[in-house]
């Protein structure tokens, strides 16, 4: 439990968010919303259970198979990985849209399958590191993780600028603030790998999308 509090208040918050969301829509199916904000819930519970996952066995070598490890930590980079994808193309769709054109959709979406290829040739040399208040890993596949999330992170940012004028007063700000709090996280852990922080952006990112664009009281 030391290693893994961060990381159940982290699921609480999202389960109860679709407990919200759950409620307001009732039993009937018509009124709920199948879409990226679905798939992003999935992937941010997805997200959270890994990580808390790695952070346990990260600090528990001695008892935690190693191939067991690996696979922890893969899951948990490609889950990040699809994340941020998610978001981008998020963002894209309340905006922009997403594009129609085939080209357009394999163009950004490259870069994430090569991302999820990497991952799975990289996470064999990941090493573990023993730190002062917790262990942590460095590999390929976690160099290869940060470089897709700073490339989407630019690529969400550089789409919303361009839309600023069509977006919501309200929605820019809450779009804003859960963009800019994210990257602080990130660059934290990444700055400092000990603290392992990263469940708070996926929270951050339900949140934000909830409030802002999917809780059934806003649509309405």
């Amino acid at each position: 439990m030391e290693y893994i509090k961060l990381q159940i208040g982290c699921l609480a918050i999202v389960f109860f968010l679709i407990f919200l969301y759950l409620r307001e829509v009732g039993v009937d199916p018509k009124k709920r919303t199948y879409s990226l904000f679905s798939a992003i819930y999935i992937c941010a519970i997805v997200w959270i259970i890994f990580d808390g996952a790695t952070s346990y066995t990260v600090n528990h070598l001695e008892t935690v198979n190693y191939t067991l490890n690996l696979i922890f930590h893969m899951c948990f980079y490609v889950s990040i990985e699809t994340m941020v994808f998610l978001m981008f193309l998020y963002i894209l769709s309340i905006t922009e849209g997403i594009p129609p054109k085939t080209w357009q959709k394999v163009l950004i979406s490259l870069p994430f399958a090569v991302s999820i290829v990497l991952c799975f040739f990289l996470t064999d040399n990941i090493v573990f590191i023993q730190g002062s208040i917790s262990n942590y890993s460095s590999s390929g596949s976690a160099s290869t993780c940060y470089l897709i999330v700073v490339l989407y992170f630019i690529l969400t940012f550089i789409t919303f600028f361009h839309r600023w004028k069509f977006i919501e007063k309200r929605k820019r700000m809450t779009i804003f603030v859960y963009m800019a709090v994210s990257i602080v996280v990130l660059v934290a852990q990444y700055f400092f790998p000990q603290i392992l922080i990263t469940s708070i952006v996926p929270v951050i990112f339900v949140l934000g999308i909830y409030l802002n664009h999917e809780e059934p009281a806003v649509k309405k």
